[in-house]
């Protein structure tokens, strides 16, 4: 897979097939060219790394899609789940470094001076030691739990609601709200 005295300089393990089926697979970013194992597949692809090629991230849905595009075609695409979009920000940060930079076969990668994440290793913005891919992956989590507390919340009502309508006998009642109520504070 990686020539003699080839360095990795970033790495996405993508979880996602093309058909959005759960498979594992990668894309690796060295000075020379991008390698990738589709999921699936037990062979490795490689393109030379040039001033043409370019990396696109996107996300849509909860699925991140990483496309490979020269100047006048797609040349791969892969997909995973937001879980890997760290990796994959840094993959695309690193990629546009070495073009940038203009690494070459045999070139070090040059280490910036800046403070990464921890986590994602994601160069930080000036002045700040909150990493802005990991807030975003965070921010979205906290959503999908705001929507399952509420969304529970309103089941809780509604048993409670069901409760009082229908139970005709009182002591039931109370019952019936202490297991509820002792059931949602051990949530």
């Amino acid at each position: 897979m990686l020539a003699p005295q080839e360095n990795v300089l970033a790495a996405l393990q993508v979880d996602l097939s093309a058909e959005l089926r759960f498979a594992t697979g990668w894309v690796v970013l060295t000075p020379e060219r991008i390698l990738a194992c589709d999921p699936g597949a037990a062979a490795w692809r490689a393109w030379p790394l040039s001033g043409g090629l370019a990396l696109r991230l996107q996300d849509h849905g909860g699925v991140g899609t990483l496309e490979l595009q020269a100047p006048d075609a797609r040349l791969a695409f892969w997909r995973f789940t937001l879980g890997n979009h760290p990796q994959a920000l840094r993959l695309v940060q690193r990629f546009e470094q070495a073009v940038d930079r203009g690494l070459v076969a045999g070139a070090a990668p040059q280490e910036a001076d800046e403070p990464t994440c921890p986590l994602c290793h994601t160069p930080l913005p000036p002045d700040t030691e909150e990493c802005p891919a990991c807030a975003r992956a965070i921010l979205k989590f906290c959503h999908e739990i705001d929507e399952l507390e509420t969304e529970a919340d309103r089941s809780l009502r509604a048993a409670m609601s069901k409760i009082f309508r229908e139970e005709p006998d009182v002591r039931e009642v109370i019952k019936l709200k202490e297991i509820y109520e002792i059931g949602r504070a051990h949530v």
